[in-house]
Order: C-alpha cells, then structure tokens, then sequence
C-alpha cells in the first residue's frame, strides 16, 4: 500500500511541476538496467521518478496525462518511447 502512496505523491509532485512550469527545459524517459526514470527538468526544479516495471511507468503516465492537460503530446511521446 505504501508503493500507492508514494505514487500518488509522485504524481502530484511532477504533474504540479509541469503545470506551475514557464519553461520545461527536458521531458523524458531513460531506461536503465532495472528501472525505467521519468525525468522532469524545469528552469526551477529537476524531478526524478522510478520504476522497476514499464507496464507501470506506462499507467503513471497515463494518468499524468490527465493531471497535466498542457502537456498532453509531451506525455503521448513519452508513452510511444515505452510501449516501443
């Protein structure tokens, strides 16, 4: 349960992050040996999220996509990276 909760903060963070953003200097995905990162740089902030399985960066994303309306075709890029 505690996972949940620490998504949903992420969530809230990130998406608070790209809303309050004037300019988004880097939106993107990296995937690594054993986790895939979403990372999030901003002229004020830089903000990392982690997850050990794609299929769940994927939801994250998704939901993302409805907390962050002005970044709706950054995000849809974000999914394509993953599913491919």
């Amino acid at each position: 349960m505690k996972a949940n909760v620490q998504t949903k903060e992420a969530l809230q963070v990130i998406s608070d992050t790209l809303n309050e953003a004037q300019i988004l200097l880097a939106l993107d995905i990296v995937r690594k040996p054993n986790r895939v990162e979403l990372n999030v740089t901003t002229e004020e902030k830089e903000v990392v999220f982690t997850c050990a399985d794609p299929l769940k960066m994927e939801n994250f994303l998704m939901k993302l996509k409805d907390t962050a309306p002005f970044h709706h075709d950054d995000i849809d890029e974000l999914l394509t990276e993953i599913v491919s």
